[in-house]
């Protein structure tokens, strides 16, 4: 199986949005339009910028949560359950990323 970097995937995808959405402007049909935007979808999958799910877990507590008297290892609880949760969220929504057209 051969191996292509982002760059590489992104570079195609930009060309076949390009040739999806040019086909689809000439001879419109569902396979056109569903194909546009599979490479839409893709594109903009490669292209998302990536989340620092630690430092967001780190702002919910510090904001979101007294820590008035808690102690470090307690704060740190926090933030593993809330990193936790956040990763859980962001695995599903990219799965899901896309599905719907709405």
């Amino acid at each position: 199986m051969m191996k292509f970097t982002k760059e590489q995937l992104i570079e195609q995808s930009r060309e076949d949005v390009e040739f999806w959405r040019v086909r689809d402007e000439l001879i419109p049909s569902l396979k056109t339009a569903l194909r546009l935007r599979q490479a839409e979808i893709l594109l903009a999958m490669l292209t998302a910028p990536v989340p620092d799910i630690d430092a967001l877990a780190a702002e919910i507590v510090e904001n979101l949560v007294d820590l008035g008297g808690t102690n470090e290892g307690a704060e740190a609880q926090y933030r593993a359950w809330v990193h936790k949760k956040l990763f859980a969220y962001a695995v599903t929504l990219n799965s899901s990323k896309g599905v719907s057209n709405a």
